[in-house]
C-alpha cells in the first residue's frame, strides 16, 4: 500500500514563525522535513520521529537560500536519504 505524503505550502507573505498540523490525520508515525523551493534541499524539522497524534508546532526556519520566506513543510513515514 503505498502512503501519500502530508505536504504544507508556506507562502512567503505568511508573517508567523511556525506553522501547527493535526497530526492525527497521518497513518502512522513519520518524518518531517522544510523543503527550501529555491535550491531543492531538505532541511529536517524535527529531531525525531513525530507521532499521529495531537497537534505538532513547526518552526519554519526563516529565510530560504534566496532569501524569501516560502518553505515546504514534508511529512512522510520514510526518512529521507
Amino acid at each position: 500500500m503505498m502512503v501519500q505524503p502530508f505536504i504544507a505550502y508556506i507562502p512567503p507573505a505568511y508573517k508567523g514563525n511556525r506553522i501547527t498540523i493535526d497530526l492525527t490525520v497521518l497513518s502512522g508515525t513519520g518524518y518531517a522535513y522544510w523543503f527550501d523551493p529555491t535550491d531543492g534541499q531538505f532541511l529536517a524539522a524535527q529531531s525525531s520521529t513525530i507521532t499521529n497524534q495531537g497537534n505538532g508546532n513547526f518552526l519554519i526556519p526563516g529565510k530560504n537560500k534566496a532569501g524569501a520566506r516560502d518553505w515546504v513543510l514534508l511529512i512522510q513515514t520514510q526518512q529521507l536519504d
